[in-house]
């Protein structure tokens, strides 16, 4: 993901295809570094919707929490 996005992909949307953003697609890996990472590099914080939001509180680990917090402040 990080080299598509390094080579002009748009971080924020999918193509019109059944596909997540990648923002979505790294909360669905659990993958925090990765959301770190697109969340630096420019992923739209409002594709967060409520029913991630409210999954990521129930479900979370604290350090996904910690991060989602970080950035929607």
């Amino acid at each position: 993901m990080k080299y598509a996005i390094s080579k002009g992909v748009n971080i924020n949307i999918n193509c019109g295809m059944i596909l997540n953003t990648s923002i979505q697609t790294c909360l669905n890996e659990k993958s925090n570094t990765l959301l770190e990472w697109i969340l630096e590099n420019g992923a739209d914080r409002n594709l967060l919707t409520k029913n991630n939001l409210a999954i990521i509180d129930k479900y979370g680990t604290a350090e996904l929490k910690e991060l989602i917090k970080h950035f929607l402040s």
